[in-house]
């Protein structure tokens, strides 16, 4: 489990969480755990159930995905990106990119199961977490869009 001041200090760097009034920042620090990833470490893979959200701390990751034969890279996400936002849609929809580590990753890492949970809990942390994570779909259909 990640400290409250620690989450706080490393929320700040999120524009994902900048919308959160500091009641659901408590709620998501009570949720959070620290991850970390090895260099070519694949952190999920396209297709498969994400158990977990992620807010990158450190490192770079590479979404990829492949295109035929080919295999792109859609987007690099460094400190403050977030990622693996199917876990929190839930168990029917699966990854829609590999997630790769460039460099060593330190995250913090969000159970599914359990933000799914406390949005139903809280109506008004799930409003705004659901429009957080709609924000962070949009983006990755912008980027998709290049490849396309």
């Amino acid at each position: 489990m990640m400290g409250i001041l620690e989450f706080f200090d490393a929320a700040k760097e999120h524009d994902l969480l900048k919308r959160f009034e500091p009641q659901h920042l408590e709620k998501l620090a009570g949720l959070a755990k620290d991850a970390e990833f090895g260099c070519d470490h694949i952190i999920f893979q396209q297709g498969e159930q994400v158990s977990s959200f992620y807010l990158v701390i450190q490192g770079s990751v590479a979404l990829e995905s492949t295109a035929g034969a080919r295999r792109v890279t859609v987007q690099s996400l460094q400190a403050g990106d977030a990622m693996g936002w199917s876990a929190v849609t839930g168990p029917d929809h699966g990854a829609h990119f590999d997630a790769r580590a460039l460099a060593p990753v330190r995250a913090i890492a969000f159970d599914g199961a359990q933000l799914r949970a406390a949005c139903e809990s809280d109506p008004s942390f799930g409003y705004v977490m659901m429009r957080a994570l709609l924000s962070l779909v949009t983006e990755r259909l912008d980027a998709i869009r290049h490849y396309s």
